[in-house]
């Protein structure tokens, strides 16, 4: 009976230790201006710089580029998915969109095809469903290839939280997953939720609203980006800076350009070197070199499409 006992104990400390191991985390960095690497959070190389294209890493993965191929590469910098696409994203939901021929699908994380090439354009999936463009319109479709939600929509959508951004005619609104909108079409542009705010456009500024539809923070900013980590990053008279859900700023708004933090840190630039920083805005890792604005037009894209290729 003591054994039992002890042999329980046992379990429950190692459940405890393993859940308090969080994964390693790793960032994108360009080590001579071309080729791409990853960093973990104190700055330090972990994948050598040799990839012409990559992602950050999700649920696990990142998408490299090697000779004109695009495939998948575990933490240890080991291909999990051989080089093998024309086009490649990032894994979210447990699937990632591919293309072949000029045409996108989606494969599961052992490479496999589970939805075929068929689409024009394609969102990443999110809380089960992806956007997709048919023809002309857009509309959603299930982890089966199954059209779930019409298509009559303009652009394609990204669900966060169980709303989407959508515009309809000049304006944007958002719909729930049964594709009927509940708030109203009436800002200029939108984005997605993300820790219960959602960042809209009204008279040409930028401010958050609700799930409701109602005002948290003013407009009031000419760029911005979704909330995360607890922080967002805005621009406002020409330098990009964090703030919190209050509006108010974490530290000084000092920066060039500045993008979401991912996880531990985000990255930014001064206008002459990119660098990764931490919450309280210390510099965590300078990149050794300053011509990287393919990198940092790359990293604004990745952002700005909205989760949307």
């Amino acid at each position: 009976m003591k054994k039992v006992v002890f042999l329980s104990i046992l379990v429950v400390v190692f459940s405890l230790v393993g859940c308090s191991m969080s994964p390693e985390e790793l960032y994108l960095v360009t080590g001579n201006g071309t080729d791409l690497g990853f960093i973990d959070k104190t700055g330090k190389m972990k994948i050598k710089p040799e990839y012409s294209s990559a992602t950050n890493f999700s649920e696990g993965l990142a998408c490299v580029q090697i000779k004109h191929r695009y495939g998948y590469i575990k933490k240890n910098g080991k291909f999990k998915i051989k080089p093998q696409f024309q086009g490649a994203y990032k894994f979210s939901d447990g699937l990632a969109a591919v293309s072949k021929s000029n045409a996108i699908g989606f494969i599961d994380k052992k490479g496999k095809l589970v939805i075929p090439h068929r689409f024009f354009s394609v969102g990443d999936f999110s809380e089960g469903l992806a956007g997709v463009r048919l023809g002309r319109d857009c509309g959603f479709i299930d982890k089966t290839g199954k059209l779930v939600i019409p298509t009559r929509f303009e652009t394609i959508g990204f669900f966060s939280e169980g709303l989407s951004a959508m515009r309809s005619g000049n304006r944007w609104g958002y719909i729930d997953k049964e594709g009927a909108f509940v708030i109203e079409p009436k800002f200029q542009n939108a984005g997605r939720f993300s820790e219960g705010l959602a960042q809209v456009q009204i008279d040409g500024k930028w401010g958050y609203i609700d799930k409701e539809g109602n005002l948290q923070i003013e407009p009031q900013f000419s760029k911005v980006y979704h909330f995360t980590q607890g922080l967002a990053c805005v621009e406002k008279d020409g330098e990009w800076g964090y703030i919190d859900k209050e509006g108010n700023y974490a530290f000084e708004a000092k920066f060039a350009a500045a993008f979401p933090f991912e996880k531990s840190l985000a990255l930014v630039t001064n206008g002459v070197k990119p660098a990764y920083i931490n919450k309280k805005g210390e510099v965590v890792f300078e990149f050794p070199h300053s011509s990287v604005s393919n990198f940092l037009r790359d990293k604004a894209a990745s952002f700005s499409t909205g989760d949307t290729r």
